[in-house]
């Protein structure tokens, strides 16, 4: 289970995935983990999954603290509103682009 925690932090992705293995194929694995995330899993695992990512972005490590204070701000009243963290690829964007 370890294995699978590793690269999904939802409890009930790696319960599926243990369950399923071994795997004879690359192309296998991929198949069946395609399956359970959409067809066994909820939107409770998907937060789940979502919330136990660490945010490694490069606009984070880069971003002046007014920037990031201004984001954390954001995203606090997106997940007060709506109850889940507010999440988005940012490839190739600054913080001064997530703001504006």
């Amino acid at each position: 289970m370890e294995d699978f925690s590793s690269c999904c932090v939802s409890t009930k992705f790696a319960n599926e995935m243990v369950m399923a293995s071994p795997f004879s194929s690359l192309e296998y694995v991929i198949t069946v983990a395609r399956d359970i995330w959409f067809l066994k899993l909820n939107v409770r695992s998907w937060l789940e999954a979502i919330l136990g990512r660490s945010c490694s972005n490069k606009y984070l490590k880069t971003a002046n603290e007014a920037n990031m204070q201004e984001l954390h701000k954001w995203g606090s009243m997106h997940e007060e509103k709506f109850e889940y963290v507010f999440v988005t690829c940012v490839a190739g964007k600054t913080s001064e682009d997530m703001l504006n």
